[in-house]
């Protein structure tokens, strides 16, 4: 707001927004929190510690912000699910702009995919997870060294549940990781 003074000087006063200036303002900040969701680009949150999910991931580029999002900044998460990390940054490894990056990632990838299978052999996710990964990396890189036991492991898995039969499932099928493995048919 601004005074003329009688003399013609100007004198400033501060500006007092009214209730209806704080109401438009607290208007379009939350419209502006919901554009995401109204234009499709953030949906309600998953559960990305699933195969479904990493398979899903898989279809498209992959890229460091995504793999933040979902195991956070600090590394301490990688470790408390070392299955899916493994995963996700073989994703990197595929994904990534340079050579050291990609070699970088695909060497951690690695080495946290063993890390879950040394920590729980028998849950068919990790090998089969292993066995995505090392199935596409370059013989040369030395990191394929899993490829047959991971494959004989599973077979020998579908063959017995195919023997079975017995329609339960437990924990670890609960992600119908055979299905997946049928699908990439080694």
């Amino acid at each position: 707001m601004v005074e003329l003074l009688p003399q013609g000087k100007i004198q400033r006063c501060s500006f007092s927004p009214s209730v209806s200036t704080y109401f438009i303002f607290l208007i379009a900040l939350v419209w502006v929190g919901f554009i995401p969701w109204v234009l499709g680009v953030v949906g309600p949150l998953k559960d990305y510690m699933t195969l479904e999910a990493y398979f899903e991931a898989a279809q498209g580029p992959f890229t460091a912000s995504q793999f933040n999002a979902i195991f956070g900044e600090g590394r301490q998460s990688e470790q408390l699910n070392p299955g899916f990390a493994g995963a996700y940054r073989g994703l990197l490894a595929r994904d990534g702009r340079s050579p050291l990056s990609r070699l970088e990632n695909a060497k951690a990838a690695s080495a946290l995919l063993n890390q879950a299978v040394v920590r729980d052999g028998s849950d068919p996710r990790w090998r089969l997870l292993r066995l995505t990964l090392e199935a596409e990396m370059p013989g040369w890189l030395g990191l394929s060294e899993h490829v047959q036991v991971d494959k004989a492991f599973l077979n020998r898995l579908l063959s017995r549940m195919s023997i079975v039969a017995t329609g339960q499932t437990n924990e670890r099928e609960s992600d119908d990781w055979s299905k997946f493995y049928k699908k990439m048919n080694f």
